[in-house]
C-alpha cells in the first residue's frame, strides 16, 4: 500500500513539472513545497497559479526554498516597476532641439555676425583712407562693387597710393561723376613711409 501511494506521488510530481501554465484549470491552485506536492481545490485566479508555478520553478532551478524564491520575484517586480516609472516619464519629457538644428543655429549666428561689418560705414563725417581701406571697406562706397575695389587695390599695390582724391580716375571703371560721388566720403593719406620725390639741387 505504501509503494503503491508513494509511485502515485512520484507520477503526479513528474505531471506538475512538466506542466504549462496555459494548461491549468483557472479553478485549482498547486502549492509547492520542496520534495512534496500538494493540490487543494480552492477557487483561485489564473494569474496567481502562473506566478505559484514559475515560483516551484524557481526553486528547482537555482536550488533555492521559498522565501527565496519570493524575494527574488519581489525584486525582480520592483526592477520592472522602475523600468516602467522611467519609459513614462521620458515619454512625457519635452523633446530637445536636435542636433542637426543646433547645428543651423549656430552657423546663421556666425553667418551673420561675418556679415557684420567690421569698420564705420564711410560718410562725409568719417571719410576712408583708399590707400588703407580693406576690400569690405571700398565695397561699402556707393557704386563701388567688388569688382572696382579689387581695382582699387590693384592700383595702389601695383603703381603706386594715390597722392589725391582725383587720382581714383585713374582706375577703370571710375569716371568723373562717381568720382564726385566719392569726393566727400573718401580722402588720401600717404603712408608713413612712402618716399617724397627728391628735389632738384640747386646748381
Amino acid at each position: 500500500m505504501q509503494h503503491a501511494l508513494r509511485n502515485t506521488q512520484h507520477s503526479f510530481r513528474s505531471a506538475i513539472l512538466h506542466l504549462q501554465p496555459e494548461t491549468l484549470d483557472s479553478g485549482t491552485e498547486c502549492v509547492y513545497r520542496t520534495q512534496r506536492v500538494t493540490l487543494c481545490s480552492v477557487p483561485v485566479a489564473t494569474h496567481h497559479s502562473f506566478a505559484m508555478i514559475w515560483l516551484y520553478r524557481l526553486q528547482q532551478r537555482l536550488s533555492i526554498t521559498r522565501h527565496e524564491g519570493l524575494a527574488v520575484l519581489t525584486l525582480a517586480s520592483l526592477f520592472l516597476l522602475g523600468l516602467t516609472v522611467r519609459h513614462v516619464q521620458e515619454q512625457q519629457t519635452p523633446p530637445v532641439a536636435s542636433d542637426s538644428l543646433v547645428a543651423q543655429s549656430t552657423a546663421d549666428s556666425a553667418s551673420a555676425r561675418a556679415s557684420e561689418p567690421d569698420f564705420a560705414p564711410p560718410s562725409a563725417e568719417d571719410p576712408i583712407n583708399v590707400n588703407s581701406a580693406s576690400l569690405n571697406a571700398l565695397q561699402a562706397l556707393p557704386g563701388i562693387g567688388p569688382a572696382l575695389s579689387k581695382r582699387i587695390e590693384a592700383y595702389r599695390s601695383s603703381q603706386r597710393p594715390f597722392q589725391h582724391v582725383d587720382e581714383l580716375t585713374r582706375v577703370s571703371g571710375i569716371g568723373p561723376k562717381t568720382l564726385e560721388t566719392l569726393r566727400p566720403m573718401v580722402r588720401v593719406d600717404a603712408p608713413a613711409d612712402a618716399a617724397e620725390p627728391d628735389a632738384n639741387p640747386e646748381s
